[in-house]
Formats: C-alpha cells, structure tokens, sequence
C-alpha cells in the first residue's frame, strides 16, 4: 500500500524559476525511502511540498489516501512530522522536557498522561537523563535527537528527515543515522530522508534520485549505486563498498557480497584462505 503518492508534481518559484518539473513517485507505507540528489535538485522543497509548507505550482499529492488541499491540510499534517536541517532552529521549549511537551500540549493530552509519554520518547533516542537540561547545553547530535524525541511523541505515521545530518559532526552523523535504521526496524513509521549521505542512502529500502527538479533513477540501492559513472555525471559519489567492489571487478576479483566495507574484507579473507 502506498501512503504517499506524487503525480506530475510542479513548484517554480514567482512562475519564472522552475525547481520541480513533471515529479511522480510512490511511497509504500512502512517503508524507509531516502531522496538524493546535488544543491539545487529540488530534495527539499520536494520534502516541504509533501508536508503541505509549500503551495504547489501544479500536479498532485495524495497523503494516506488524502488529497493535498486546503480543507484536508490540518488532518494531513497530523500524519506528518518533520526534522529539519538545524537543530537549533528547532527548539521551542526552555528545557527538553519542555520542547517534547510542546507538541503534546498544542494536541490537547491529557497533563496527567504527559511526563510518560515524555520519558518514553526521550528514552526512545536515549535523552532520559537530560530531561531538565537547557538545550543551548547540548551538542548538535543530542539537540537532533531532541527534535526526534519531540516528533515521535506527536506520533505521525510519517516522519521527514530534512538533511538532518548536514550539520552535524561525524560523532552526532553517526548517531542520528543509526536512529533512524533502529527507527525503521522497529516501528511501522513511513521514514523519507532528505539527504546528501550516499552511504545512508545504501541502506533504505528505496532511493528516488533527482536532478535538475526531475527524477533521475529510482530503484532499489543495487539498482541506483549499479552504475557509478551514471551517477557520477550529475555530480554524485557512490558507496565507498561500491567502489572497492568495481575495482576488485577490473581485477577479475568476485566476491559473495559486498553490502558493507565489512563483508567485502571478510569475503576476501575467505579467498585468501582458499589460495
């Protein structure tokens, strides 16, 4: 079942400057979907027009059955939680505990209900034990998990990751990807990742490429990262597991597998031990 469909999708900016042009893609519900692409492809503005924070020029958006249009904005929107690139743009609440609660206020909880509902959130991105803290104390890592704890708490059944990693050092990268894997793996949520990250992208389930406001490719990972030189003429990188495995190739080197930097050293130790 596809919780987001997109046909023939057009922005342009003042009727002049076109950023999308004739966009369709599906987006199965459950599924881990990351959109990629260089400065100016449309990722983002892509990524606010499914959210309903920018009007279309023209085509259609169908969010869980849906269709995307002023009386049905407010539901839609309720379906939809968004992660952006800046953290500390993020923040609302004078404390942690305080940001998470935001959203649970402006959804009428029960206050009775609220601190379980907080706790169980913060401790779902590992942030229990900064509850009081000021957000201006934390790193750019945990402040982006504070973003997420605050999104989960809302509970929509889709969430966006808006380039969430792009500010971030290698350490809060590192941490926020691996969020959004265990994310994936253990709840049904619907996770579509904005981002320049070629080596998260590897591991979602399905990737959309988009170049000059257009989609590229589509497929799964294999099936976009098959062709480095492809993707290399729109100013896109490859796994770096792709690379070592297109050179063992031009060696006439197979190998079982090579989803991960990881197997492809151990495939080798196996052939080492079978010469």
């Amino acid at each position: 079942m596809n919780i987001i469909e997109i046909k023939n999708l057009k922005f342009t900016y003042d009727n002049k400057e076109v950023i999308l042009d004739d966009v369709s893609l599906e987006i199965k519900k459950g599924s881990y979907t990351t959109i990629i692409g260089h400065n100016g492809s449309g990722k983002s503005t892509l990524a606010r027009l499914i959210a309903g924070l920018l009007d279309k020029s023209g085509g259609d958006i169908w969010v869980n059955g849906l269709l995307l249009k002023e009386e049905n904005l407010k539901h839609i929107r309720k379906e939809i939680g968004i992660v952006f690139q800046n953290p500390d743009n993020q923040f609302i609440g004078s404390s942690v505990k305080d940001d998470i609660a935001f959203g649970l206020e402006n959804k009428c909880i029960n206050p009775k209900e609220m601190d379980d509902i907080i706790f169980k959130y913060a401790s779902r991105v590992g942030m229990e034990n900064f509850l009081d803290k000021e957000p201006h104390l934390l790193s750019g890592g945990q402040k982006q998990r504070v973003a997420i704890a605050s999104v989960l708490a809302i509970n929509p059944s889709i969430i966006i990751f808006d380039e969430a990693t792009s500010m971030l050092d290698p350490k809060g990268k590192k941490e926020i990807k691996d969020l959004i894997k265990n994310l994936h793996k253990d709840s049904d949520k619907t996770i579509i990742s904005i981002t320049h990250d070629i080596e998260e992208a590897y591991h979602s389930d399905y990737i959309y490429v988009l170049n000059k406001g257009k989609i590229f490719k589509k497929g799964k990972p294999n099936e976009i990262f098959n062709n480095s030189k492809e993707l290399n003429n729109i100013k896109l990188d490859v796994p770096f597991n792709v690379k070592i495995k297109e050179e063992l190739e031009k060696n006439k080197i197979k190998i079982e597998s090579y989803n991960s930097v990881e197997e492809i050293v151990e495939n080798l130790c196996r052939l080492k031990l079978k010469n």
